[in-house]
């Protein structure tokens, strides 16, 4: 009987580091560069603005497109995930919630894009800002961008 202790404290050990391994993932640890192996999270961007005319007033029902890059490389080159589509309310407001998979907060480049329709005769209007993706669970500044849209 004494030598059944022996046995279940390397089963003990054995089953810990499968434990962690698999917490961990393949290859992965706890830190990582916000883009490799690790535990992923959910990042957040987000972006609120208004769409008016030259004159100042609002533009309503404006779709609104958001490209989130890198900004490792040039703004544009290879999104980070797909674009989020919005529009504008009533009063020409928008809001924007880019979410976002990576191990750490990073920086990143966000496009945003006023596409008018073309029965208004406005020409679509794009903008570039610097945003922190940051954890879901942070106070998140919110990027604020007007859009004037021109004939």
């Amino acid at each position: 009987m004494s030598a059944e202790p022996s046995r279940s404290v390397p089963l003990k050990l054995l089953a810990g580091a499968c434990l962690t391994a698999l917490l961990w993932g393949c290859g992965g640890s706890p830190t990582g560069d916000g883009l490799g192996p690790g535990p992923n999270f959910d990042l957040l961007i987000l972006i609120v603005g208004q769409v008016t005319d030259v004159s100042g007033e609002p533009l309503g029902l404006i779709p609104i497109r958001t490209t989130t890059f890198s900004r490792n490389g040039a703004c544009g080159e290879v999104p980070l995930a797909p674009s989020t589509n919005a529009s504008t309310d009533e009063d020409g407001k928008f809001r924007v919630t880019i979410t976002l998979t990576g191990t750490m907060e990073f920086d990143a480049c966000v496009t945003i894009e006023a596409l008018p329709p073309p029965e208004l005769s406005l020409q679509p209007s794009t903008h570039i800002r610097q945003a922190e993706a940051k954890f879901r669970d942070e106070p998140i500044d919110p990027i604020e961008v007007d859009i004037v849209l021109r004939q």
